[in-house]
């Protein structure tokens, strides 16, 4: 059984920003949304695809349907560093994201066809049926930094009065190393010293919320649009290292 949550079902809102438009959203989060465990930190992937960019080009045509596989890191991984193969589909708007966790060589030779772990679990199946379906070879790498937050009324965290706030960090591209020893992808603490307790608002409503950033947004000169990441690398050759 895996120690490690491996199923996902979510909606996904992703926005290209300037610099001002950040700085901007900033300040707004930081009364409503706090840093969590996993602080300020790095990912790196590299997505896989067919020679003639079969995934990506189906993904760029919006169908109603469509899936993609990948290699996730939570940190810079070498060795036997516990990664993530993943098959991330998206279905009426909602994504599923289906993992299993495997050390980065046993996951290279996975994925190169060169030999099958010794796993028996639905998610590996429907990797190996991906695999079958289509020729996967690496085509592109995307590494990234992110401040992971939740908002303060979330009803899943701890009461607020139960719990010390971390201060965003100062800005993106300065975290330090992680370890990535367990499982879960070796996310560690944001190491941050605990600021004054915060103020209690009123419960958020997830629509107005949602309203109230795009209305922040919107007040740029450049406007916000939607984007995904694997779609800005779609022809972006891959390059081993």
């Amino acid at each position: 059984m895996a120690t490690y949550q491996d199923v996902f079902a979510r909606y996904e809102k992703k926005y290209k920003l300037t610099l001002s438009q950040y700085a901007a959203l900033r300040r707004w989060l930081q009364d409503r949304m706090e840093v969590d465990s996993y602080g300020l930190h790095t990912i790196c992937n590299i997505y896989y695809d067919t020679p003639d960019f079969q995934l990506i080009r189906t993904s760029l045509e919006k169908p109603v349907y469509k899936e993609k596989l990948r290699l996730r890191s939570y940190g810079v991984p070498g060795g036997d560093t516990p990664v993530f193969v993943e098959l991330k589909k998206k279905l009426d708007g909602v994504v599923y994201k289906r993992r299993v966790s495997l050390p980065l060589r046993e996951a290279k030779r996975y994925l190169a066809y060169e030999g099958r772990p010794d796993l028996d679990c639905q998610i590996l199946r429907e990797i190996d049926w991906a695999l079958a379906r289509y020729p996967l070879e690496p085509k592109a790498f995307i590494a990234y930094d992110r401040i992971a937050l939740f908002g303060r009324e979330d009803p899943d965290q701890p009461p607020l009065a139960g719990r010390v706030p971390r201060p965003f960090p100062r800005g993106l591209g300065a975290a330090p190393p992680r370890q990535t020893g367990n499982p879960d992808g070796g996310k560690t603490p944001c190491r941050h010293a605990p600021v004054a307790q915060p103020r209690v608002r009123p419960p958020p409503n997830p629509a107005d919320f949602l309203f109230q950033i795009r209305r922040l947004l919107s007040a740029e000169p450049v406007p916000s649009t939607f984007i995904n990441r694997g779609d800005l690398c779609c022809l972006t050759p891959f390059l081993p290292v």
